[in-house]
């Protein structure tokens, strides 16, 4: 089966099911199957580095997953919005214990700031996602993984996710 973990559960559960009602498993379907953009949508530059659009997690426990996906690998992590006044230390306290770097834009900037400080992980207040994409374009390994995962809604910056997603995939494709 060919997911990452966050849909992995999924995926068996939808073969179980299967196997359940009609006494089959379709392993070729269930690979075949796409995920919506903006969800954990990998891009590969030029430079054979990985950029991952997962402007769709717009709440704490998607970006957990996200980083969980991807946690073999040292990231760098574009978060914030407008959290609308989500509880965001579950998510701090996973990145406390991550190979991290985060780059901040948004609204959220004070709460994220305190808490980056609090669980010690390094960040950058990038302000806004171009300066993000950037700064990780200078600063990256090529092993790393950019993941924008904001933890939350775009509204103070983009029209809606899908806009944050394609700015985000335009500006790394413009590097």
């Amino acid at each position: 089966i060919r997911f990452k973990a966050a849909f992995l559960q999924d995926a068996i559960l939808s073969l179980a099911i299967t196997k359940t009602l009609f006494d089959e498993v379709n392993y070729d379907l269930i690979n075949a199957f796409k995920l919506d953009n903006h969800r954990q949508e990998e891009y590969v530059d030029n430079q054979k580095r990985l950029w991952v659009n997962d402007s769709k997690a717009t709440n704490v426990d998607a970006t957990i997953q996200a980083i969980k996906t991807y946690e073999d690998r040292f990231i760098r992590l574009i978060l914030g919005g407008e959290d609308k006044g989500a509880d965001l230390e579950p998510l701090f306290e996973l990145l406390a214990d991550t190979n991290v770097h985060l780059y901040h834009i948004g609204a959220n900037l004070e709460k994220v700031s305190h808490l980056a400080g609090k669980y010690e992980v390094a960040m950058t207040d990038s302000k806004t996602l171009e300066n993000a994409v950037n700064q990780i374009n200078q600063e990256r390994d090529a092993k790393d993984v950019a993941l924008l995962s904001p933890a939350a809604a775009s509204f103070d910056q983009f029209n809606s996710y899908k806009h944050r997603g394609e700015e985000f995939f335009r500006f790394v494709k413009s590097i």
